[in-house]
């Protein structure tokens, strides 16, 4: 989690922009974390390469040296958000999760 001091006032946008969308009903968000577990980075990269449209839509439309460099990115990331240590990975991802209730 970012802390406040660094913060921008746009990173509170998602959660007004559901409160505002939602007039007259009650409006509960908590950020909340998701953690992608797979057996390894080449695990991981293999699945979203494959099944994940975004990820599976921007190796398409890049030339080889764009897929090396984007390949490159990916597990250098992967690499340093990896949580699970050698022989596994576990990588946290942030999320916001809102509630509304009809009024």
């Amino acid at each position: 989690m970012i802390p406040k001091r660094c913060r921008s006032q746009a990173d509170d946008a998602p959660s007004f922009a559901i409160r505002n969308s939602s007039p007259g009903h009650h409006v509960r968000s908590s950020s909340q974390i998701f953690n992608f577990r797979y057996k390894s980075a080449d695990h991981f990269f293999a699945v979203f390469k494959t099944y994940y449209g975004p990820t599976n839509r921007a190796f398409a439309a890049l030339d080889a040296d764009g897929q090396v460099a984007l390949k490159t990115d990916i597990f250098e990331l992967l690499d340093r958000m990896n949580r699970g240590g050698r022989g596994t990975l576990i990588v946290p991802s942030e999320y916001l999760e809102a509630v509304i209730t009809k009024r």
